[in-house]
């Protein structure tokens, strides 16, 4: 059964897509279960907690219109569905290329923090390219998005309960301050759990260039 899912997000800045991915490993009992399940269930939870958390400080030019969970290397395990879920905030919108920005922290000393862009800022919230609060969007508000990358997603249906961690994956290692280091190829991945998440300021949606219209 799949051990890690990739969950995806994918939509649109006004016509411009975006994504956003993470990492996720099933809590006993569901490493038992079926992996298309699985990914299902991860799939309702994450775009519940997304459209009522993170949506509520994007601006409403950002749409999310695709949720994707994908299980390590396992071809199976896979789940597409189309999502509706709007950003709530309006006022002017800051420029397409920026986005918060949210690190999550690891819970072991080998692994380092992951960072993820999430697009959507309106102008009344950056001054001079720092992040500031307001009535519309403030720390509680930011606090919460924050939690999607740090708190246990579950969902409940019938007498299953599914619940997922955030997780961070190595892939490889090379050792620093060596000559010629040899690098070791972990498969499958390491993994530690996600201890935190925080807002750390304004960054660049760069990586909007790079994905397929949503």
């Amino acid at each position: 059964m799949a051990a890690l899912l990739k969950l995806t997000f994918r939509g649109l800045i006004d016509s411009i897509p975006w994504a956003v991915n993470t990492w996720w490993a099933p809590v006993e009992p569901l490493v038992a279960l079926d992996e298309a399940e699985q990914a299902q269930a991860l799939a309702i939870a994450a775009s519940v907690k997304w459209g009522s958390d993170v949506a509520f400080i994007q601006h409403n030019l950002v749409s999310t219109n695709r949720v994707i969970v994908q299980g390590y290397d396992v071809p199976d395990c896979f789940h597409d569905s189309p999502l509706t879920i709007v950003g709530e905030r309006g006022d002017d919108m800051y420029t397409a290329f920026a986005a918060y920005g949210f690190r999550q922290y690891k819970g072991n000393s080998d692994f380092r923090s992951s960072t993820h862009r999430v697009p959507g800022l309106r102008e009344p919230n950056v001054v001079n390219g720092s992040f500031v609060t307001d009535t519309e969007v403030n720390a509680t508000n930011i606090l919460e998005a924050a939690q999607f990358f740090s708190q246990n997603l579950v969902y409940d249906e019938f007498a299953i309960t599914y619940e997922f961690e955030p997780v961070l994956i190595r892939t490889q290692y090379t050792p620093r301050g060596i000559p010629d280091p040899i690098t070791t190829i972990f498969d499958p991945p390491q993994q530690s759990r996600v201890v935190g998440a925080l807002m750390y300021g304004v960054t660049s949606q760069v990586s909007r260039k790079r994905i397929n219209p949503a």
